[in-house]
This record gives structure tokens, C-alpha cells and sequence, in this order.
């Protein structure tokens, strides 16, 4: 049994993964033990280990057959599964306690605790990934008992007066201690109370999470107080009121804040209760705001007037004057990505949209989280393109939304992901033959070469280029004009790194391998048995051909032309049977029994 996975097995499951298809459901189980197929890895996982994302825990244990393409799982290998899935339903567990805690303030009231929580989970699902399922267990206890600790610790801290936290600064950002302070830089982690002001300068940002969950990310050249930030320890519930000085605001309310709390922004020119998880304010020069609701409702009051902004709604303000009546906002730019991800292996991409009608100008957001909390770049273009430069390695985030002639911030669109890898090593080729690896054989004149590779690759067979789909599955047709072709499969990544495979293709003809001249009456379908006989034929060069009667086995090579000839001595067998085998692999290509005319 295999304890841990070697590099080939792991690289093959994950190709087995890539697999397109169905899964069937021919796994068999007796006497504790089970045997599946390859395909059925990611449905065995979810039974036996809790989540297909386990597969390297269950690749580890089971036995693999590559003649069968077939795993198989003991019933100790069972025993130990059934432990691990213990430990990873505490996790899964922990990791629900963990969303309850963010909506409990854990954020700002033990982040600290929260991050060596949050690394306790990245590390067990490293160990999973790797297969160390003694260790993984050993963390599962660890994350189960870490967790309750966090749990009482903001139990406890709740009982302090409610407080904001900087989370994320990028560039100058400064802090200011009630009124009458001076400003000064701040740092990640400071702590906001009462009357606390916040600002950020020209190409700068900063995001502050209050205790229920929810957060304000302030733009470049923003300026913020926070009027009044207190809680009701019976109710639960908390108000929140913030002066948007000049500059601009995204808030996000959480669910717990939606339900149990009361969030007002000020602005020079106005006033507004929201109630959204998602709302941008603007204050320019004093003289005018603009509001941009793209969930729940807001009401944004001015000049004894006031007005309702509901889902993708905005509003603009002007000093002295009421809230406009609400202006639908653009939408989302069509990105017309073929999907919602993409690799690239240089450090910069070109994006194209189509043109928003009433769009004056557009905004791109390159950010390291889905979230766009924090830490984001951001790009305007007049145009619809752009080309984003020096992308951070690893997984980046971007999206894009159009501004009308009123300067009103538009619907975002669908995030695209992008995976920046520095590639040091060629893509990888596999290729679908069952035969030996250097060898196709065909029975028609005509076939499909099928494999796999990385996905955004480009591949050609014989220089020509051929589709790579987007899981990475290709297939390209080869017609043979004689009975062998040589093709050469070249595959090479958008950093230049290639890798590349030969084959021969050989044509077999089966009518002409089973042309045979016997020595005795052969007539329908059955032969006279005879004291000696011989049988004659035409095959190929790269074949052997086998004689099997009686439990014998007789072999002779076929000449340069394929031909061959093979006396034997029937005796009393029942039939004889002609094989064709690859001289060099010995796999066979085809066979056919004859049977023996009865003794009447």
C-alpha cells in the first residue's frame, strides 16, 4: 500500500480530474473493502473524506492499477479515511463558528486571534493537499479547540466600547484623535472611537471595519469623522454616523448591521440613512455630492427634501438645493470575457469592453481580494480598454465600471480573475492512446488524436494548429494515406516554455490479417482437422503472430513484407486460436478462434 502520494500519481489524478464525462457509479464494495474506477475519485472523496477537494487524501491511500486506470481502498485505508473525515467536519465546523465571529466584530475586537485562526486553516488545508493525513487530524484537534477560545474572547471583549479598526492603508494615510487632535500617520490596526477623523491622501486608500461586520473604503483625497459609534448591549443594536468631509466613500453593511443598525453619512450638502450592503458617496468641493445605491435602500436627505434611492439608483445634491429625483445608474460594462478566469505568464494584460451608451469615462480595479477591500489599483480610461501593467504574482481580481455626464459611479462588472505564474517548466501532454507509448494503432484510414494539456496553451500536430478547449481536452483528426505516419505534437505556453511528442501511427488492416491459407478445408466458419496442418497469412512487420491450441503456443515473427507461416499438430483440440501481437510491446491487436470440425 502506498503511504504517501508520489509526484506521478498526484499528476496523474489531477489529470484523471481534467477528464471530461460523467461520473458512473461501478465502484464495488465487499468485505470492507472498495475498487473504482479513476473517474469515480472525486465521488469517492465526498463519500469517504467529505469533500471532493480531499482526492489527495484518498490518491494517497489506494492502490492504483494503470493497466485497469482503477484505485483500490482497503478496509484499514477506510478506517483511516473515516478519521480524517472526523477532523475535517470539525473544520468545516470551525470555519462556521468563523463567519460568526466576523459578523460578532471578531475583526476588530481579536485580530490578531483571527488571523492565527485564519493561518491554522491555511495550514490544514496544505497538509490535506500534501496528503499528511496524521498531521492534518493532529491540526483539525488543534483549529476545534483555537476556535472555542476566539469564541469566548470576543464574548469577552464585546463589553468594550464599540470601536472601528484601520484594516487596510495603501500610500499616506492619517489619523486624528478627537477634535482638537493633530494629525498623524496612522498605521493597520489603530483604533477609532467617537469623534476620531481618518484621511487619506492623493493615490491612497484606507478601509475601516466596524464591530458589526461592516466597513467604509475611503478613496484617494478623503476625508472622514466618525460623529458617533456606540452600541446597546440589551438590543444589540448599533448606530453608526459618519462626516464625509470631501472625497469619497464605498460602505458595506453586513446582514447583522442591515438588520440591527442605524448607519447615517453626512456630507457638506446632505444627509443619508442607509440601509445597503453596498453604497458610494462622493463629496467635491463642498458644493456638490453625488450618491450611487446598488443595494437595498438609502435615503438621502437635503434641504427639508428628501428622496428614496432603491437598488441601482443614484441621486446628486447641490449646496442649497434638494437631492435630484433618482437617476437610474449605467450598467455593468459587458466584458464579454469567454470566462471568468484566465492565466497569464507576463506580467501585464490587455482588456477590452464593449462601449457603455452615456459613459464619459471608465474606472478598472486590479485588487489582491474578491472583496476589493483595501489595497486596490485603480486605472481610468476614456476608452473601452486598457492595459493593466505590473500584476502582482498569484491570483489578482479586476472589474470595471462606466461614470455618466453627471460623474455618477456606475454598476460594477463580473469580476475576472487573474493567475499570474512566473512559468519555469513546460506545459504538460498526455495523450489518450491505450497502446504502448510510442505507437497509435488505427483500424481505419482515418482517426482523432485526443489528450490533454494546460489550458491557454497553443498546440499543433504536424505544424499545424489545433483547438485547445478551455479545460485544457484536445482533439485533432490524422488521415493515413499509407500503412504508417510519423506526427509530432508540439505544445507551448504563453511564456514560450514547449514541450513536444512523436508517434507512429500504423494502419492495420483486419480483413488482410485474417486473409489466411490453411492447408485443410476450412469451409463455413470451421476447420477439418488434420494429423499436421499449416496456415499461411500477410500482417505487418512490427508483428508477431501467435498459434494457441491445447494450452501450446507457437510464435513466429512475420518476414519484412508481413508475411508468415506457422505448421502445428491439432491432436485433440476443440479449435485453435490466431493472434496478433506488437512485437515490441506485446500488446495484442487482434484475434480470432476457429473451431474444428466435430468427430461425427
Amino acid at each position: 500500500m502506498l503511504t504517501s502520494a508520489s509526484p506521478a500519481r498526484m499528476l496523474l489524478a489531477v489529470f484523471v480530474l481534467l477528464l471530461p464525462g460523467a461520473l458512473c457509479a461501478e465502484a464495488r464494495q465487499a468485505a470492507g473493502s472498495i475498487d473504482f474506477p479513476a473517474s469515480e475519485i472525486t465521488a469517492i472523496s465526498t463519500r469517504y473524506a467529505g469533500s471532493p477537494q480531499n482526492w489527495p487524501v484518498v490518491n494517497s491511500l489506494a492502490d492504483y492499477n494503470p493497466q485497469t486506470n482503477r484505485f483500490y481502498l482497503t478496509s484499514e485505508d477506510i478506517r483511516l479515511l473515516a478519521e480524517f473525515r472526523n477532523g475535517f467536519e470539525n473544520v468545516t465546523e470551525s470555519r462556521t463558528l468563523y463567519t460568526s465571529l466576523i459578523d460578532r466584530g471578531a475583526r476588530v475586537l481579536a485580530r490578531e486571534e483571527l488571523e492565527q485562526l485564519e493561518s491554522k486553516f491555511d495550514r490544514y488545508r496544505a497538509l490535506v493537499n500534501a496528503a499528511e493525513i496524521a498531521q492534518s487530524n493532529t491540526m483539525a484537534a488543534r483549529i476545534k479547540t483555537f476556535s472555542a477560545e476566539v469564541d469566548a474572547i470576543v464574548d469577552e471583549r464585546r463589553l468594550m466600547s464599540v470601536e472601528a479598526r484601520l484594516e487596510e492603508r495603501e500610500n499616506i494615510v492619517q489619523s486624528r484623535s478627537g477634535l482638537l487632535g493633530r494629525w498623524a500617520d496612522a498605521d493597520t490596526g489603530d483604533l477609532f472611537r467617537q469623534d476620531d477623523g481618518i484621511r487619506t491622501g492623493e493615490e491612497s486608500q484606507a478601509r475601516l471595519e466596524f464591530v458589526d461586520g461592516s466597513d467604509i473604503t475611503l478613496s484617494a483625497s478623503t476625508t472622514a469623522v466618525i460623529r458617533k459609534s456606540s452600541v446597546d448591549r440589551i438590543t444589540n443594536r448599533s448606530e453608526v454616523d459618519i462626516e464625509l468631509s470631501s472625497g469619497g466613500v464605498l460602505t458595506r453593511l453586513s446582514a447583522a448591521a442591515r438588520n440591527q443598525a442605524t448607519f447615517n453619512l453626512e456630507t457638506p450638502t446632505s444627509s443619508s440613512q442607509v440601509n445597503s450592503s453596498s453604497f458610494w458617496a462622493e463629496s467635491r468641493s463642498g458644493e456638490i455630492s453625488t450618491f450611487s445605491n446598488y443595494d437595498g435602500i438609502v435615503l438621502v436627505s437635503a434641504s427639508n427634501e428628501e428622496v428614496m434611492l432603491s437598488e441601482n439608483e443614484g441621486t446628486i445634491v447641490r449646496r442649497g438645493q434638494g437631492p435630484s429625483a433618482p437617476i437610474r445608474l449605467l450598467p455593468a460594462p459587458n466584458t464579454n470575457w469567454s470566462r471568468p478566469d484566465t492565466v497569464i505568464y507576463l506580467n501585464q494584460i490587455e482588456l477590452q469592453w464593449a462601449a457603455v451608451s452615456g459613459a464619459r469615462r471608465y474606472e478598472i480595479d486590479l485588487a489582491r481580494r474578491d472583496t476589493f477591500l483595501g489595497n486596490v489599483r485603480t486605472q481610468a480610461t476614456t476608452v473601452p480598454a486598457v492595459t493593466i501593467s505590473d500584476i502582482p504574482r498569484g491570483l489578482n481580481y479586476v472589474r470595471i465600471r462606466a461614470f455618466d455626464d453627471n460623474d455618477l459611479r456606475g454598476i460594477d462588472s463580473r469580476t475576472l480573475q487573474v493567475l499570474y505564474v512566473e512559468s519555469t517548466s513546460p506545459p504538460p501532454l498526455i495523450l489518450d492512446s491505450p497502446f504502448r507509448p510510442d505507437v497509435i494503432y488505427t483500424f481505419e484510414r482515418s482517426l482523432e488524436i485526443s489528450g490533454t494539456t494546460e489550458a491557454g496553451t497553443t498546440l499543433r500536430l504536424n505544424g499545424e494548429q489545433q483547438r485547445v478547449n478551455r479545460d485544457g481536452r484536445f482533439s485533432a483528426g490524422v488521415h493515413l494515406p499509407g500503412d504508417e505516419l510519423s506526427v509530432t505534437i508540439n505544445v507551448t505556453n504563453p511564456a514560450g516554455l514547449s514541450r513536444e511528442l512523436s508517434r507512429t501511427i500504423r494502419y492495420v488492416d483486419v480483413p488482410r490479417l485474417f486473409d489466411l491459407n490453411w492447408s485443410a478445408p476450412f469451409q463455413n466458419g470451421e476447420l477439418r482437422r488434420m494429423p499436421r496442418m499449416l496456415v499461411r497469412g500477410s500482417a505487418y512487420h512490427f508483428m508477431n503472430v501467435e498459434v494457441q491450441l491445447n494450452g501450446q503456443l507457437l510464435r513466429q515473427r512475420t518476414g519484412n513484407n508481413g508475411d508468415w507461416a506457422i505448421q502445428f499438430e491439432p491432436d485433440e483440440a476443440e479449435s485453435v486460436t490466431i493472434r496478433f501481437v506488437d512485437r515490441d510491446s506485446g500488446n495484442t491487436i487482434s484475434e480470432r478462434t476457429y473451431p474444428f470440425t466435430p468427430i461425427r
